[in-house]
């Protein structure tokens, strides 16, 4: 009977240990689940800011994309205009150049037109010394003789 009760003790003994412990353990289950829960519930709210943060900087990488295509197509437009214009300034310094070797040209041509007349000027006015002369000659000729047809006359009278 001793033997027996003592067994009883002893496994009495046994279960308030074990009951103990089941204690325990139940109790730092909870508390784990408390902190599980707690910890979830900080992971969730962090995920959500990463989220949201996330989305944000999808958003901002989007209009950043949309604005940098929008450069480089304003870009591709201004080197279009760019070409074009020196297309445009390129044909019309060539329409000057070309403008200003045909006026090169009427220049010289004026100035050989222009040594042409002045050398027939210059005969023609050689060749009016040249008549005035001779009827400056004449004209005293014919004073002379004008003279003497009077001298003449006034002789016979």
């Amino acid at each position: 009977v001793n033997s027996l009760e003592a067994q009883l003790s002893s496994r009495s003994d046994t279960e308030r240990f074990l009951a103990t412990k089941i204690a325990t353990l139940d109790s730092n289950l909870k508390e784990k689940s408390k902190e599980k829960d707690t910890l979830e519930g900080n992971l969730k709210l962090e995920n959500e800011t990463f989220r949201k943060e996330n989305e944000k900087l999808k958003s901002q990488n989007e209009t950043l994309s949309k604005e940098a295509s929008s450069y480089a197509t304003r870009f591709e437009d201004m080197d279009t205009q760019k070409s074009q214009k020196i297309k445009e300034l390129t044909a019309a310094l060539l329409r000057e150049e070309e403008r200003a070797s045909e006026l090169e040209v009427d220049v010289a041509n004026s100035r050989a037109n222009s040594a042409v007349l002045e050398a027939q000027l210059k005969q023609k006015i050689s060749t009016e010394h040249v008549l005035a002369s001779q009827v400056s000659d004449l004209a005293a000729k014919l004073a002379e003789s004008a003279e003497s047809v009077r001298e003449s006359s006034n002789s016979y009278n």
